[in-house]
């Protein structure tokens, strides 16, 4: 390498390194450098959050109240560890608020809890109780199965020897030719409440008055006939008159029976039906209705102009259980019969021929009888009614009360399940009957069978299961709660006040620019304690690193107001080396801000007097209280100063209009950029000189 290439290289370097020093001592020649005095950072705080502050009363009476009841009901409930809430005066309101519905939630769900404890409780008391009743229950149905097996053995036997009799007996008159059980019982019912009704406009004319529906006639014929006038039981039967029309019908509904059962549940309503079927022609059939279902009703009228003709209606029964459940047949227990089928002058053409054509049934034949089945249609061949033949007269068994009223009674059985209990009662007329006639009907309907019947088997008793269910267990509800404890920490404010001041109500200067040598008073305050307090203030320390930018002087502690010193219930001290200045309020007057807690107190006012110490700079500052455990940070201040006052030079001769004035507090135009480039021209200069003069004697 030459030593041209060498000088040039060292040249190269020293260049680099003097742009690099100018860039530095430049800024600080010409004053253009900020200064940051911020020697205060936030503080990581490891005190535990009680101990940071002072505690606030939180009242949590309902919540305790809540706990309270919900034990009391058998909740289980745990207590959850007491959280810890900070809060400082702007948040104080809100963070109780929180609290309040933190609170109120847990009380919502321990109501909740205690609510369906009580609910709980009420199913385990319920449960138990059915439980109990089970068990008592079952030593009583055991108790009464053994009685009532009993029974049904001595039950069993009769019944046994009711169908041996039955057996025995079948080929005598006035027995079926089997055995009969009849579980169906319709006894008389005079005391039935009647409802009638018909889709159809029916009017009939009763004593010479037309009626436009069913109604009972105090004078009719049917009254005092010795067959219908009265029931089994002897009581006077009342008719209700009308008439059907071809496709008419009519409902009566017979309520409130009292002795009418089916194996022996009690049967309460019977609802029948009526229709027209046929009459010869098409004239109307008269209707005369017992209000006694048992005893039935009688049907009139029909003619032709010569031989024989059909009057026939249809009835329909419906029998109904006292729940409102229809009567359905459930086995061969069900019997009915058709009685007063009169046959006069059979074969005759003056023929009378009563007959019944049941639906859903099987005929009982029936010895001594004259009634047969005939292709489902049950009639006397024979006359059975005028004593014909050496016959029977109707008159010796054609009544209710008649113990051989089988003569002209057709028996039939329901069949099994069988809801509705359908016939067609007719009746074969001669178009001539030689007057001796009127056309008329009477068709009854009955389950007290004209002929001894079995006994209705017994039902053998079920034996009782004994209980399985285990005893029930209270169920217990779980819930738990969380207290939390309100910890009150201050917010610091620092201020900066011009001159030397006490309290904190003097201007603020933050932001404003100061000279070297003004005096300035920072405020280090901290909000007013809140009431209700339930901790102590044990510590409570103002820490001010102050500024390299201002000397310290001397502080104070007052009042907010600045009216009473406080000075002598604090500590005031200040380390030249670390620029820390720190106030310690006494004990003694700790105590006299913790009494008393139900009240407000303020905080002294820590008043810092300082003096700015240096030209062309931006200072900040702030503080830090330590707060019993807790440290915090005051918001930041910050001030400018200005260049200092240079002293004005004479002028050597007076200067022209042209010419610029240089006294002092004016320049030149640029004059100060031009000092600026010489001062960076020198340092260039100073460093190169050497460098430069040893390479040009090279």
């Amino acid at each position: 390498m030459t030593n041209k290439t060498t000088r040039k290289t060292k040249l190269q370097k020293n260049w680099r390194t003097s742009f690099m020093l100018a860039g530095v001592v430049l800024p600080m020649a010409t004053g253009l450098a900020t200064v940051n005095a911020d020697d205060a950072s936030k503080a990581e705080n490891s005190a535990k959050k009680s101990d940071q502050g002072i505690s606030l009363a939180v009242d949590h009476k309902a919540l305790d109240d809540a706990v309270k009841q919900a034990k009391a009901a058998g909740v289980n409930v745990k207590q959850g560890e007491t959280s810890f809430e900070l809060t400082n005066q702007a948040d104080l309101s809100k963070k109780q608020k929180n609290i309040a519905a933190s609170y109120q939630d847990q009380i919502s769900k321990l109501d909740a809890a205690t609510k369906q404890q009580a609910e709980d409780n009420k199913t385990h008391t319920d449960d138990k109780s059915k439980w109990e009743a089970e068990q008592a229950a079952y030593k009583k149905a055991i108790a009464e199965y053994d009685k009532n097996e009993a029974a049904y053995q001595k039950a069993k036997a009769a019944y046994d020897k009711s169908i041996a009799d039955q057996k025995a007996n079948a080929h005598k008159d006035g027995f079926a030719t089997e055995p009969l059980v009849q579980a169906l019982q319709l006894k008389a019912e005079g005391h039935a409440q009647v409802s009638v009704a018909s889709p159809n406009d029916l009017t009939y004319t009763v004593n010479g008055k037309s009626q436009k529906q069913a109604a009972i006639n105090p004078k009719s014929d049917f009254r005092n006939n010795p067959n219908s006038g009265k029931n089994a039981s002897g009581e006077q039967v009342e008719f209700y008159e009308t008439a059907l029309k071809k496709g008419e019908n009519v409902t009566f509904t017979y309520d409130k029976l009292a002795n009418s059962s089916y194996n022996g549940r009690k049967i309460t309503k019977l609802v029948r039906s009526i229709a027209y079927v046929s009459n010869g022609s098409d004239a109307e059939i008269g209707m005369a209705i017992a209000n006694d279902p048992t005893v039935g009703f009688w049907y009139i009228g029909g003619h032709a102009n010569s031989g024989s003709f059909e009057r026939s209606v249809k009835v329909s029964d419906k029998y109904f259980y006292e729940d409102g459940s229809v009567v359905s047949v459930s086995g061969d227990d069900a019997k009915i019969s058709a009685g007063s089928l009169n046959n006069y002058y059979g074969g005759t053409e003056n023929e009378h021929i009563e007959r019944v054509q049941p639906e859903n049934a099987t005929f009982v034949a029936v010895n001594g009888s004259t009634i047969t089945d005939n292709n489902g249609v049950y009639y006397a061949k024979k006359d059975n009614s005028t004593g014909a033949d050496n016959g029977p007269k109707a008159d010796d068994w054609d009544k209710n009360t008649a113990p051989n009223r089988y003569i002209g009674a057709g028996i039939y059985g329901l069949k099994n399940g069988t809801t509705e209990f359908n016939c067609i009662a007719s009746t074969v007329e001669s178009a001539n009957d030689g007057g001796k006639k009127n056309k008329t009907t009477w068709f009854t309907i009955s389950t007290t069978l004209p002929v001894e019947t079995a006994l209705v088997p017994p039902v053998a008793p079920q034996k009782p299961t004994q209980p399985t269910t285990p005893e029930p267990q209270l169920k217990h509800e779980d819930a738990s709660y969380q207290l939390t404890e309100l910890v009150y920490t201050p917010t610091p404010a620092k201020d900066v006040k011009a001159g030397k001041v006490n309290g904190n109500t003097a201007e603020s200067i933050d932001k404003k620019e100061v000279k070297v040598g003004d005096e300035l008073t920072y405020t280090l305050t901290a909000n007013d304690l809140s009431k209700d307090r339930t901790g102590d203030l044990k510590t409570l320390i103002y820490q001010d690193a102050l500024p390299a930018e201002v000397d310290y002087e001397s502080a104070t502690a007052t009042t907010k107001d600045g009216k009473t010193d406080l000075s002598k219930y604090l500590t005031f001290n200040y380390d030249k080396q670390t620029r820390q200045f720190t106030a310690k309020v006494s004990d003694a007057y700790l105590k006299e801000i913790n009494q008393p807690k139900n009240a407000v107190k303020q905080l002294p006012v820590i008043n810092v007097h300082v003096k700015a110490n240096k030209a062309n700079v931006t200072f900040k500052n702030q503080y830090n209280l330590l707060f019993n455990q807790g440290k915090y940070q005051s918001n930041m201040v910050e001030n400018k100063t200005g260049e200092t006052p240079k002293t004005p030079e004479k002028p050597n001769k007076p200067t022209s209009p042209n010419t610029p004035n240089t006294s002092y507090g004016e320049k030149p135009k640029g004059g100060l950029y031009a000092s600026l480039a010489a001062l960076g021209l020198i340092g260039i200069l100073f460093v190169f000189w050497k460098p430069i003069k040893n390479w040009f004697n090279k």
